[in-house]
């Protein structure tokens, strides 16, 4: 299940803050319907850059909070 989608037609920029996981190279991973690329995020508070219609996934035991979502331009 998808974190979170962008339904807009525009970029947006998330904020997360990850709490815990297991492989801080490969937590988070973006992408549209079948086709994702893996993202590092190590413990902390990340901005992501999100583009339309594409989503924000956790990988593997990646404990996470959404914050926030802003238009990127």
């Amino acid at each position: 299940m998808a974190f979170y989608i962008n339904h807009s037609r525009y970029p947006a920029i998330v904020t997360v803050h990850v709490q815990s996981t297991s492989d801080p190279q490969a937590s988070l991973e973006t992408g549209v319907k079948t086709i994702f690329k893996s993202m590092a995020a190590d413990v902390g508070y990340h901005d992501i850059l999100i583009d339309p219609e594409t989503e924000l996934n956790l990988k593997g035991d990646t404990v996470a909070v959404l914050l926030g979502a802003r238009a990127a331009g």
